[in-house]
Order: structure tokens, then C-alpha cells, then sequence
């Protein structure tokens, strides 16, 4: 079995570039997320100021109803944003944060949010939840990242 290691972290402000989907959360997972970051993938080298190409940041805000989930790279600029994306920032977070693979993505979530109680955090609604995925050229992506964000 996996052994999930779970951390605090203090993350800065992300400024990120991308698309994203709005729909009914039962939609979301995994279905649009995974269409969302092939067509993602087709169009990420047309943002110029990307800092980081080898991951895909993916925040994502919702409930039982409907869910907004983007797939972006950070950028270190949001001047000039291609046609059909949108610029955004993410403002300066504390994370609960677990690494995982993809295959076994809701292990690494039941993982985190138990570790979340063992600390006495609470979960900070009013912020975005984050999926980090790793990426090769061919858009493997086998490693991800989850940050939840957090508040003591």
C-alpha cells in the first residue's frame, strides 16, 4: 500500500493562465477534467509567460451542484493572455498537501482530509482547491499534487 505523506505549506500568490469548465459537478470528475486538459494541452504553448511547463495547475471551486475546474500554467505575467483563455490569481494560501498518482487520486484525498483532522485544521471554504499534475511532453500524467487549502 501507498504511504501518503501529508505537509503544511504556505504557498504565494499564483498567477495562472488557462481554460476552464463550468457544469454540473457529477460531469466534473473525472470526465471533464480529463477532456479539459487535452484540449488545455493542444493550446499551453501559446502562453508566453509560462514559468512552469512540466505541471498543470488545476484549481477548482463547487459543491454537490456545479463545479468550476480549470487546467492552467503559472505564469509570471497576465499581460498578454491568448484569445479564449483567462489570467487569474490566487491569492497567498496555506495548504494541506499530498502527493499521489493519478490511478489512485481518491486514496490520496482520503489521505489528506483524514490528516487534516489529526491536525485540528480546519478547511478554509472561500479558497480553491488545487490538483497539481506533473506532465511529460506526451501529457503523462502520472504524478499529482493535491493542496487544500487550510486555516488553523
Amino acid at each position: 500500500m501507498f504511504m501518503y505523506e501529508c505537509q503544511l505549506m504556505q504557498k504565494d500568490e499564483l498567477k495562472l493562465v488557462g481554460i476552464s469548465y463550468s457544469g454540473p459537478a457529477k460531469d466534473c470528475f473525472p470526465g471533464e477534467s480529463i477532456k479539459l486538459h487535452e484540449r488545455f494541452w493542444k493550446r499551453r504553448d501559446e502562453i508566453a509567460s509560462a514559468t512552469h511547463t512540466d505541471f498543470i495547475v488545476s484549481p477548482y471551486y463547487g459543491n454537490d451542484q456545479f463545479m468550476t475546474y480549470w487546467g492552467c500554467l503559472q505564469v509570471d505575467s497576465l499581460e498578454a493572455v491568448p484569445d479564449g483563455m483567462v489570467g487569474l490569481r490566487l491569492p497567498s494560501q496555506l495548504y494541506a498537501i499530498v502527493q499521489g498518482k493519478r490511478e489512485s487520486i481518491s486514496d490520496a484525498y482520503k489521505a489528506v482530509y483524514r490528516w487534516i483532522g489529526q491536525k485540528h485544521l480546519d478547511r478554509e471554504w472561500g479558497a480553491s482547491c488545487i490538483e497539481l499534475f506533473h506532465v511529460d511532453d506526451d501529457n503523462n500524467q502520472e504524478k499529482v499534487e493535491l493542496w487544500i487549502p487550510v486555516k488553523k
